[in-house]
């Protein structure tokens, strides 16, 4: 939020210096119409940096967006190779294995310890029924 208000009052400031620097290159590329439209972008600062700001505004938290998702995969993913504490670890690429397994390799010699990982889903129901009569909905929540 900090960054979105500064952003918005350093609107103007930003408009100018923008205008400023693509003065020329705008100029040389489309002549006469470029000419004209930084000449309009100089006199009307404030006219610009309140059509542009909402855009570069939408633009930046889509990004941050984006990469908020895959930094937060990536640190779940680090936490996980950084606590998982053993030598070997068995696993399946056909989607599981059978739970007696742990037994037979925790008897294994020189296992200190073996244990199953299961991935399964918990549903929470609601306190009180709905008052229409129909039956609640479970929620599904993964463990």
């Amino acid at each position: 939020m900090l960054w979105t208000a500064g952003f918005g009052l350093l609107g103007p400031g930003l408009a100018k210096v923008i205008t400023a620097v693509l003065r020329g290159p705008i100029r040389a590329v489309s002549g006469l119409g470029g000419r004209l439209a930084t000449l309009n972008a100089k006199a009307r600062t404030g006219r610009l940096a309140a059509a542009v700001m909402p855009v570069m505004l939408a633009t930046g938290l889509a990004t941050s967006l984006i990469y908020l998702q895959t930094t937060q995969s990536s640190g779940s993913e680090q936490a996980f190779t950084e606590n998982l504490r053993a030598d070997l670890v068995v696993t399946s690429t056909a989607g599981g294995l059978p739970l007696e397994m742990v037994d037979t390799i925790r008897e294994q010699p020189r296992v200190a310890a073996a244990s199953a990982q299961i991935s399964s889903l918990g549903y929470i129901e609601p306190k009180a029924a709905p008052s229409n009569n129909d039956e609640p909905e479970p929620t599904e929540v993964p463990l």
